[in-house]
């Protein structure tokens, strides 16, 4: 039987933690994941809606069907989902979660990653980001 690490490894300068999807959908990979708080699963995590969210838990690795065990970035240099409204993503811009499930977006408050990419406005794409340690 093989043993899964409760606390994050450190895998080629990323941080990433084995996770649980208690989603009603998939995870899709370079989705952002908020931690499941109406769980009491500790490692189960969701999308999530809301804009600017403080329960970040990390940037998924791969899809994570529902019910399954899938790999999420903690921290480090990963690509992530962002979508722009009328302003334009530059590099170095702070990133957070926003309306759009799943997406980064620029944000103001609770960032979670800086944007190592620019990303023009009105844009649905994926991107290199670097994850701060959550």
């Amino acid at each position: 039987m093989q043993v899964k690490p409760i606390l994050p490894i450190t895998e080629q300068d990323i941080i990433v933690e084995t996770v649980v999807n208690t989603d009603t959908s998939a995870i899709a990979s370079g989705s952002v994941v908020i931690t499941d708080t109406a769980t009491l699963t500790k490692r189960a995590v969701k999308l999530t809606t809301t804009a600017d969210s403080s329960l970040v838990r990390g940037i998924a690795l791969e899809d994570i069907p529902v019910g399954a065990e899938r790999k999420i970035a903690r921290s480090g240099i990963v690509s992530a989902k962002v979508q722009t409204g009328a302003t334009a993503v530059a590099i170095g811009d702070k990133l957070g979660t926003s309306a759009n499930s799943g997406k980064l977006g620029l944000v103001t408050n609770n960032p979670v990653a800086i944007a190592l990419q620019d990303v023009a406005a009105n844009t649905d794409t994926t991107i290199k980001v670097d994850v701060k340690s959550l």
